[in-house]
Parts: structure tokens; C-alpha cells; sequence
């Protein structure tokens, strides 16, 4: 479950970014930074996301065709 902790967490970090550039306060490098801060934990945020639909998908799956098969977090996508 540390995943979903380190993704509560990164899109807290994410939203406080947004914040700031919206703000319109930062210099046009910190600016630049905080983006490519942002965009990483984007990418971070959208795989955890990805992850989380694959799961849902498989288990929705297992119930529509009668079977009753638990797939754990870790093991989905491969």
C-alpha cells in the first residue's frame, strides 16, 4: 500500500506546483523548474493511475465471468 501512500503524496506535491505557477509569482526559471517538476510527477501519478485501472479492469473481468480470483497490485500488467 505504499505506492498509493508515495501517489497521495506526489499528488500533493503536484497540486502545490500547479498552485504555484498559477500564482504567477515564480521567476521564469524557478517557473521552468516547477514544470518539469510537475510534468515528472504527472508521469508518476498516471502510471500509478494506469495501474489501478488495469486492476479494476481484471477484477470487473473475474466477476462478469463467474470467477472469484483476486490479482495483488503488484502482479498487474504482467
Amino acid at each position: 500500500m505504499s505506492q498509493f501512500k508515495n501517489f497521495e503524496k506526489d499528488l500533493e506535491s503536484l497540486d502545490k506546483l500547479v498552485e504555484s505557477l498559477e500564482s504567477g509569482d515564480l521567476s521564469l526559471s524557478d517557473a521552468l523548474k516547477a514544470f518539469e517538476s510537475g510534468v515528472k510527477l504527472y508521469a508518476t501519478c498516471h502510471e500509478t493511475l494506469q495501474g489501478v485501472e488495469e486492476q479494476v479492469k481484471i477484477l470487473v473481468d473475474d466477476i462478469e465471468s463467474g470467477e472469484k480470483k483476486m490479482v495483488p497490485f503488484e502482479n498487474v500488467g504482467e
